[in-house]
Parts: C-alpha cells; sequence; structure tokens
C-alpha cells in the first residue's frame, strides 16, 4: 500500500524510455552517463548523513510522473536509471518491505521495457537479447536471495548497504562517462 504513490512514477518512466531510446541514436549518452554520476556523488553523502529531504506521500504523487518521465529517458539513453529510482525511493522513507517490493517491481518494468523498446528499434541483435534476458533472470534469482536475508539485515546496516550500491553505479557511470 505504500508503494501506490509510485504508479505515476512508474507509468511515465515507461513512456521516457521509449522517448530516451529513441534518443540515444541521436546523442552521446557519456554526456548523460557523467551528468547522472555527479547527481549520484552529491547525493550519497547527503544520505549517508541522514540529511536526505523526505518526500511525502501527496508530494510523491505529484512529482513521481515528472521525475518517472526524466528516470525513463535515463534510462533508454544510458540505460542507468537506478541512481534515479533508488534515490526516490530513500526519500519517501518507505518502509525496508515496501522498499524491496518497489525497487523489484520498477527495475522489473523498467528493464522490460527498455529490453523490447532497444528491440523495436533494433537497436539489438538476437544474441544480445538472449543474454539479456538470462541476465535478468539472474538478477531475479539474486532478488529473491536478498528478500530472504533482508529480515536479518540491521536497517541502517541496510540503507547503507543501499548507498554503497549506489556508489558502485556511480563509479561505473563515471567510467562509461569517461570512455566517451
Amino acid at each position: 500500500r505504500e508503494a501506490i504513490p509510485l504508479a505515476g512514477f512508474l507509468l511515465c518512466s515507461i513512456a521516457g524510455i521509449f522517448i530516451g531510446t529513441k534518443i540515444l541514436t541521436m546523442v552521446n549518452a557519456a554526456i548523460l552517463c557523467g551528468l547522472l554520476a555527479a547527481i549520484v556523488v552529491v547525493f550519497i553523502p547527503i544520505s549517508w548523513f541522514g540529511k536526505v529531504p523526505t518526500v511525502s506521500p501527496v508530494l510523491a504523487s505529484r512529482i513521481g510522473p515528472f521525475l518517472g518521465f526524466i528516470c525513463g529517458i535515463v534510462q533508454g539513453t544510458a540505460g542507468a536509471s537506478g541512481p534515479i529510482v533508488t534515490s526516490f525511493l530513500i526519500s519517501i522513507k518507505l518502509s525496508r518491505a515496501s522498499f524491496l517490493f518497489a525497487i523489484v517491481a520498477m527495475f522489473s518494468v523498467l528493464d522490460w521495457t527498455q529490453l523490447v523498446s532497444l528491440q523495436l528499434l533494433h537497436l539489438t541483435t538476437l544474441g544480445i537479447f538472449v543474454i539479456s534476458v538470462v541476465f535478468l533472470l539472474i538478477v531475479f534469482a539474486g532478488m529473491a536471495i536478498g528478500f530472504a536475508i533482508q529480515k536479518r539485515i540491521n536497517d541502517l546496516v541496510f540503507r547503507r548497504g543501499v548507498l554503497v550500491m549506489l556508489a558502485i553505479a556511480a563509479a561505473g557511470l563515471i567510467v562509461r562517462a569517461s570512455r566517451g
């Protein structure tokens, strides 16, 4: 029930992915990767020290569609919506169970939508499509393991673990941006 305000975010991100994938054919994704990395690098210490602004469910419902659309464009162009999704979910202070449900649901929809949009624009080969499906299935298995062990992890350790994952994502974005 806590995740219901995220519906607008998710629906608009789907539209954004198709637009972002079209933009991918026209723009250098390295610039977007660098910009997104910079935002995440600023967000991580703010969150680590508990200074993230809290977003109420009402405000999340209002700004969610806009942020979802931006998130979708970033996913479509750079394939890296994770920092935006995770930052948004952290700011709305979901319970751990709702956070895990929301992040799994969002990444599932975003990843499958990205895969479909790339296929529709003929930007992938059948081999890449098959490998992508295999990796998505591996990721889903990892998420199932995460659900199974999450209750054994202290809440602070869990949230810091999410920030560490964001830092790793930011490092990957910096590397991608530097390669042009």
